[in-house]
């Protein structure tokens, strides 16, 4: 791919993000003027989601419009930030359409194959800008070249932690899994970006961590210790945020010890002495 064509893809690619966004906003636009709009958009649900991916095209145009031209590290580093942000957006408005809001659950049918839309395009859109496969490879391979310690803890207590999480979100109306399958997302995107941009891990993938599971450690804590005897009504929640509440702790005493070793300097990234060199786009 030669040094022109790939400005002139995130140029094009910008205004036609930024021409859907604008159209996505119209049903928002009737519905708050006050005219009579077809049964589906009548409740006001399809307009909020409309206009809120709608913000979320018209960002992702404007900032690949701005770095069109800039260098090619700076253009793979957009396309992959703002590409999964976008996955995020997707599934965050899925999640809020299952939730209790009748009028929101209403268009949710829809929202999984947009999900599945979107996450094809911007693998497509992120393989022009960052070479992903190739960058996805060598994640996997940085993991596999941790310490077994560390494998054995990100499978077998993180993963099901917030796995149960995942599970308990979707079976009950609880806030406290809620709240922590949102933070598990949040988590997975950051990392998932951070992984790719570096091709492998490294102790920065430790600071994402921080910024949801901090807050989520003193949640948890707030149900066992301030509503303990609520939490008690349901063993199955109960124990959840037990397991959840220590495994979270622990994890955040090693994101923070690593995190501030990072910033002390210690930033190399695991694998990264045996992986292949990089197939990059030039540009």
């Amino acid at each position: 791919m030669t040094s022109a064509t790939v400005p002139r893809i995130f140029a094009l690619t910008g205004w036609a993000l930024v021409g859907l966004g604008a159209l996505l906003f119209l049903p928002m636009g009737a519905f708050a003027g006050g005219l009579t709009l077809p049964a589906p958009l009548a409740d006001g649900s399809a307009p909020y989601l409309a206009a809120t991916a709608g913000s979320a095209l018209l960002g992702w145009g404007a900032i690949l419009l701005a770095t069109a031209r800039s260098a090619g590290e700076t253009r793979r580093a957009v396309a992959l930030g703002t590409g999964v942000g976008f996955l995020a957006l997707a599934l965050m408005r899925l999640w809020a359409a299952m939730a209790d809001a009748g009028a929101l659950r209403s268009v949710a049918i829809s929202l999984p194959g947009e999900a599945v839309l979107l996450f094809g395009l911007s693998i497509l859109f992120l393989q022009i800008g960052v070479g992903f496969w190739g960058r996805l490879v060598d994640g996997f391979r940085s993991l596999c070249a941790a310490p077994v310690w560390v494998q054995v803890w990100v499978w077998a207590f993180l993963l099901t932690a917030n796995g149960a999480a995942l599970y308990l979100a979707a079976t009950t109306r609880h806030p406290l899994p809620g709240w922590a399958a949102v933070g598990f997302v949040f988590v997975v995107l950051t990392n998932m970006t951070l992984v790719l941009y570096e091709r492998g891990i490294s102790r920065l993938t430790s600071l994402p961590h921080l910024i949801p599971w901090v807050p989520l450690q003193v949640y948890a804590g707030y149900w066992l210790f301030a509503r303990g005897d609520v939490l008690a009504q349901t063993p199955l929640i109960h124990a959840f945020a037990w397991f959840y509440f220590i495994v979270i702790g622990i994890s955040n005493v090693f994101d923070a010890y690593d995190t501030v070793r990072w910033f002390r300097g210690e930033r190399q990234v695991l694998g990264a002495d045996v992986r292949r060199p990089a197939q990059e786009p030039r540009g």
